[in-house]
């Protein structure tokens, strides 16, 4: 029970939709142990699960807490929830058939221990999570409950195959290698290929010039408080680097991220009029603009009126932003 308990807290800190998932799949096999007893044995249940219940639903208790009382929380859980869509049927057609299918062959078999059970319940207790936050809002980002329910899944397609056909379980290793290899190759590659697209797209602020570098040195260590506005490629890298508010940044702590980025690239590519730009930074509420050395715009002219100062950095640039009332 301790370990279980220790294990269910660390689960339900990292990933908390995990841990839903297992506390339900916990409730249901204690369900089921209570009815083929005949009688609810209250006192072993107490002891083998109550740690591990507790233990789990604390995180959860914490999460929700600070969604209400903490900003920086609160902003998280309102941007996931504007921007999460639902699955359509073919994606959940194209991805888990070709294990659901085999899967729920073991459904037919008895499943007389407590672990049987779990494994056929699990899988079900997270598309079931899935459909709760999609429906209900109760949560947010509802594709986390189904992360890892291929093992689930597998576990399931290995057992009912091998008893639909008996013969299955006396596959030689190589055989069954080259099936795995079949199965897991193509999903690898993509992955693969798509972390290489991403590096060499320029998405993601994975390398600094010395010059912004210089520029983010400064925003933590000499400028005076405010908050920085940027483009996104570089408002990702804001807050962790400055320690100061990003107007734009991680799409899952940015109200309103589709209409911020668009506006912040419009800006620090010049596209944007000057009255619009005055008034979007006046708006904004930030006390700087970080111009990052992806070729942007010279903002000097458009905000004249509105710069207390202009600190080049090499290639980055830095735009101090006067106070208005």
């Amino acid at each position: 029970a301790g370990w279980a308990a220790a294990a269910a807290l660390f689960m339900a800190w990292l990933q908390p939709w995990e841990a839903v998932a297992v506390l339900a799949t916990v409730g249901v096999v204690e369900l089921v142990g209570w009815r083929r007893a005949g009688r609810p044995d209250l006192r072993r249940t107490l002891v083998a699960v109550g740690p591990l219940a507790a233990a789990g639903v604390l995180p959860l208790v914490y999460y929700w807490w600070m969604a209400k009382v903490d900003p920086s929380w609160g902003i998280a859980d309102r941007a996931n929830r504007g921007r999460v869509g639902n699955w359509s049927w073919y994606t959940w057609l194209l991805t888990l058939a070709p294990l659901a299918v085999p899967a729920a062959l073991a459904y037919r078999l008895p499943a007389r221990d407590w672990q049987s059970l779990a494994v056929r319940v699990l899988p079900l207790a997270m598309v079931g999570e899935y459909f709760v936050i999609s429906v209900t809002g109760a949560g947010t980002f509802p594709f986390h409950s189904v992360q890892g329910i291929t093992l689930p899944l597998a576990v399931l397609a290995v057992t009912g195959l091998a008893a639909w056909r008996p013969r299955l379980a006396t596959v030689s290793p190589a055989a069954a290698l080259g099936a795995l290899a079949l199965l897991a190759a193509p999903g690898i590659a993509w992955k693969l290929d798509n972390i290489r697209n991403e590096v060499h797209r320029g998405g993601q602020p994975y390398l600094l010039h010395d010059g912004e570098v210089a520029a983010l040195d400064w925003l933590e260590h000499a400028a005076p408080p405010g908050a920085v506005m940027a483009p996104i490629y570089s408002g990702l890298v804001v807050p962790y680097r400055t320690g100061r508010e990003s107007w734009v940044g991680e799409v899952s702590w940015t109200p309103d991220f589709d209409r911020r980025r668009a506006q912040a690239e419009a800006l620090f590519a010049g596209r944007m009029p000057p009255a619009g730009a005055v008034a979007l930074v006046r708006s904004s509420g930030v006390r700087f603009l970080f111009a990052d050395c992806l070729e942007r715009a010279n903002l000097a002219p458009l905000l004249r009126g509105e710069l207390a100062a202009v600190r080049r950095f090499g290639c980055a640039t830095v735009y101090e932003l006067r106070r208005h009332a």
